[in-house]
């Protein structure tokens, strides 16, 4: 799956926490949040083409959705550390420190199970 599909699948994070909060808490998204919604719609329907030179595959698509939950996840979690206040919050950096060494961890567990197969190609 190309890379640039799975990452358009990944950003729908942050269309996930627009409509989270459209539909839980009532906020309604203002006129330039639709605009540019409707944009990276259509830069989405523009890189949707791209499926006939690469394929898309079903695995790399639900990777790419998990990826978009975990990034709604982490807005929620971090703007609630930020609005708690009180003690001393968590520094963004540890949070993306601990983000890389679980994805470090979990990609070399994988590779040693060979439950995902790991496979590095060269070009000159």
């Amino acid at each position: 799956m190309d890379v640039g599909i799975s990452i358009l699948l990944e950003y729908l994070g942050i269309v996930l926490v627009v409509g989270w909060l459209w539909v839980r808490h009532g906020q309604r998204p203002r006129a330039l949040t639709v605009a540019a919604g409707g944009r990276a719609r259509r830069a989405r329907a523009e890189c949707s083409t791209c499926r006939e030179s690469g394929g898309v595959s079903l695995t790399g698509v639900l990777f790419a959705l998990a990826a978009a939950v975990s990034m709604a996840v982490y807005f929620f979690q971090s703007a609630q550390t930020s609005a708690a206040g009180g003690g001393e919050a968590l520094p963004p950096v540890a949070l993306d420190l601990g983000g890389m060494v679980t994805g470090r961890l979990s990609s070399r567990c994988s590779a040693r199970t060979r439950s995902l197969p790991l496979r590095f190609a060269s070009t000159s």
